[in-house]
């Protein structure tokens, strides 16, 4: 279920970008592909994959929170769907 929600909120994102400055609606992001990137991820890279995401967007949380706020208010702009957007910004820490 988080891949599929995490999926959708990074469609609604790339598609609110992409109708700010004009350009073709990108394919959508593939639950799959979340849930593949991961489970590979961490095989792959040479350090705690899940250790670092915490601590690196712990670390940045006004920036992460104020990117999630910008591409809602560009889909807010552009008339399109935000709704996956605006849980994922109530679920992250102030």
């Amino acid at each position: 279920r988080s891949a599929r929600r995490l999926a959708a909120a990074a469609t609604q994102a790339r598609n609110a970008v992409a109708a700010e400055f004009d350009s073709p609606v990108p394919r959508p992001v593939r639950p799959q592909a979340v849930r593949t990137a991961l489970a590979v991820l961490p095989r792959l890279a040479p350090f705690d994959v899940p250790q670092y995401l915490r601590s690196h967007f712990g670390g940045h949380g006004e920036q992460t929170l104020r990117m999630l706020q910008d591409w809602i208010a560009l889909g807010r702009r552009h008339g399109l769907p935000t709704g996956e957007l605006e849980e994922l910004l109530e679920r992250v820490p102030a």
